[in-house]
Order: structure tokens, then C-alpha cells, then sequence
């Protein structure tokens, strides 16, 4: 499986994408699918797909998140890859890295689940960051 392939929504060039309201993901850097054959296409984060010629971009930019830069700061951006993790989930994940340190050495000495210790692991730094951005929305 080769390496997937971003797109940085930079502008919508066509008519038929400023008259369907395609402006939702300028800004956005988002995966590439389809090939010429077919036509290339953008996956949105809702999972839909257009097509990329409505768009101007710029390939494989550094940035590959889903979020808008401006939303970066409010966002925790595990939830791009684990969402369902953390507070009030099946697996909640600890309040602090001490309780998460004693989880993994016990379960590494009683011969744990290598599948459970990074789903705790993440779940756990998902609440700790959750926590940090709460504070900072009140700051």
C-alpha cells in the first residue's frame, strides 16, 4: 500500500463549485483519492468525495490534518485518529500519566494486551489535552 496523498484546498476555480457551496473545505488539507482514469478526487471529513478540479491546490502539502488552522487551537486532534477514546467511552483512559504509568507496568509484568496498553495510553493523553484546552477556553 503506497503513501496517501494530500491536497491543500486552496480556492474553488469552477462555477459549478461556488454555486454548490464547495467553499466549506478551502483552507482544509485533506487525502486525494481516484487516478486519471477515473478522475481524482477529494475526500471531504464528513467521507464524501469531489472532484478535485472544482478546487486549486497544492500537493502533498507539510500540514495533513482535517482541521482548519484556526481550529487547531480548540480542537484536540487526537480525535483525528482515535475518536471514541477517553472520558464517558468504553475505554476512559486515566486522569493523570502516574495512574497510566502504573497500568502499563502491571501490564507488562502480568503479560498485558499490547492492543489495550495503547488504547489507554491514548485515551489517556486524549483527557489530558481535553483538560488543557478547557482551562485555556477560560482563561
Amino acid at each position: 500500500m503506497g503513501k496517501r496523498n494530500y491536497v491543500e484546498i486552496l480556492s474553488v476555480r469552477t462555477p459549478a463549485g461556488i454555486e454548490n457551496n464547495y467553499q466549506d473545505i478551502v483552507g482544509m488539507v485533506l487525502p486525494i483519492t481516484g487516478n486519471a482514469y477515473h478522475g481524482i478526487k477529494v475526500v471531504t471529513p464528513n467521507g464524501t468525495e469531489r472532484d478535485i478540479f472544482h478546487y486549486n491546490t497544492k500537493i502533498n502539502p507539510k500540514r495533513t490534518t482535517y482541521l482548519k488552522e484556526n481550529d487547531m487551537k480548540e480542537a484536540n486532534q487526537i480525535d483525528l485518529i482515535a475518536k471514541g477514546l477517553g472520558n464517558g467511552s468504553f475505554i476512559a483512559g486515566y486522569d493523570s500519566m502516574d495512574r497510566l504509568l502504573e497500568f502499563v507496568e502491571a501490564s507488562l509484568h502480568g503479560g498485558g494486551n499490547a492492543n489495550l496498553i495503547v488504547a489507554m495510553t491514548i485515551a489517556t493523553c486524549k483527557n489530558l489535552i481535553d483538560e488543557k484546552l478547557e482551562g485555556e477556553r477560560y482563561e
